[in-house]
C-alpha cells in the first residue's frame, strides 16, 4: 500500500510479547499502519520479516530500526550491516558496552571470542582491547570501536553515553544514518530530552563532558584543530567532522572560535563579502579552511 507505515516488533520473551500484543490490541486500527508482532529472537525475527508478503525491507522506503537487546548477546553486527545497506535506513542501537566489557574480562569462561566476534562482525576487538585491564577503559574503547564500525557502513554515526540523575553510567546509544540530516535531527531530539533533566547525555568520545553544553566549545575546537593540523580542507569536511565527533550539529561555532584565536585561515573566493567568523552552509562550495600546523 502506497504511504503505508510498517511497524515490526520483535520480542523473544513470551511474557513481554503477551504484554506487547495486549497493548497493540488496545490501539485503534488504521488501514495505513501495518503491525507485525513477532515472537522470537532478533535473528529469527528478521528471518520471519523477510518472508512477509509485504516485506518492508524489499523497498527503498525510509526505515528506522531501534535495536534494543537485553544484554550484549543476540545482536549480530552482520544484521546491523544488512539494515544499513538499505538506502533509506537509520539505526539506533542500545550498545551494552558494560556487558561486552564484562564478557571480555571473563575470557574463555564466557565464550568471549564467539560472542565478541558476533557483536563486532570480526575480530577487531582483540587489538582494540589488548592489554586493557580496567572495565571503564574497556567500555570507552568498546563504544568507540562500535562507532568506527558503523562509520565503515554509513557516513554519519554518533554515540551517546546515557547517565542517570546521580551521574552514574547507564548505557550507550549508537545512531547511524546515510544522511547528515538524520544525525542532525537525532542530536536535536537528544538535546530536547536532556533539558527535561531525566538524563544527561555525555559525549562518549570525550569522557566527563556533558553533551550539549556550550562551554565545551574550546575543548571541541582544540580537538578539531589538532585533527586537521596542517591541512587545507573543505567546509563539508569540517562540517562532517563536527557532526560525527563533537556535540554540535555543524562546524560554525567551532570554526568561528578557531578563526578568532588565529588557528585557521579561511579562503572563500566565491564570497568576497564574507564577514570574518561567519560560514555559509555546504550548499555554497568554494570555501576552504587552512589549519595551522
Amino acid at each position: 500500500m502506497v504511504g503505508a507505515i510498517h511497524c515490526v516488533f520483535i520480542e523473544e520473551d513470551r511474557r513481554r510479547f503477551a504484554n506487547l500484543q495486549g497493548r497493540l490490541d488496545r490501539e485503534s486500527t488504521n488501514a495505513k499502519i501495518r503491525r507485525y508482532p513477532i515472537l522470537g529472537t532478533f535473528v529469527h525475527g528478521m528471518t520471519d520479516v523477510r518472508k512477509l508478503a509485504g516485506n518492508p525491507f524489499d523497498s527503498n522506503a525510509p526505515t528506522f530500526a531501534f535495536l534494543d537487546p537485553f544484554g550484549p548477546e543476540g545482536l549480530p553486527f552482520a544484521l546491523v550491516r544488512e539494515l544499513l545497506a538499505l538506502p533509506g535506513c537509520e539505526v539506533l542501537v542500545n550498545v551494552d558496552s558494560d556487558g561486552i566489557g564484562r564478557i571480555y574480562r571473563a575470557g574463555g569462561w564466557a565464550n568471549h571470542r564467539v560472542l565478541l566476534n558476533e557483536a563486532f562482525g570480526d575480530s577487531s576487538w582483540e587489538r582494540e582491547l589488548e592489554g586493557v585491564a580496567q572495565l571503564p577503559v574497556a567500555i570507552m574503547k568498546i563504544v568507540n570501536l562500535y562507532k568506527r564500525k558503523l562509520r565503515t557502513l554509513v557516513p554519519y554515526a554518533y554515540t551517546f553515553e546515557m547517565r542517570g540523575r546521580g551521574g552514574a553510567f547507564d548505557y550507550h546509544l549508537a545512531f547511524a544514518s546515510q544522511h547528515h540530516l538524520g544525525l542532525e535531527k537525532m542530536k536535536e531530539v537528544m538535546k530536547q530530552i536532556d533539558q527535561t533533566g531525566a538524563y544527561c547525555f555525555s559525549d562518549a568520545n570525550v569522557n566527563q563532558h556533558i553533551l550539549f553544553r556550550e562551554d565545551d566549545l574550546p575543548t571541541y575546537a582544540d580537538q578539531t584543530a589538532r585533527h586537521f593540523a596542517g591541512q587545507r580542507v573543505s567546509w563539508k569536511e569540517t562540517n562532517d567532522y563536527a557532526l560525527n565527533e563533537t556535540i554540535f550539529t555543524n562546524a560554525r561555532k567551532v570554526l568561528a572560535f578557531l578563526e578568532k584565536v588565529g588557528r585557521i585561515d579561511v579562503t572563500a573566493p566565491n564570497y568576497p563579502q564574507r564577514k570574518r567568523f561567519t560560514f555559509p552552509d555546504e550548499s555554497h562550495p568554494g570555501m576552504y579552511i587552512h589549519f595551522t600546523a
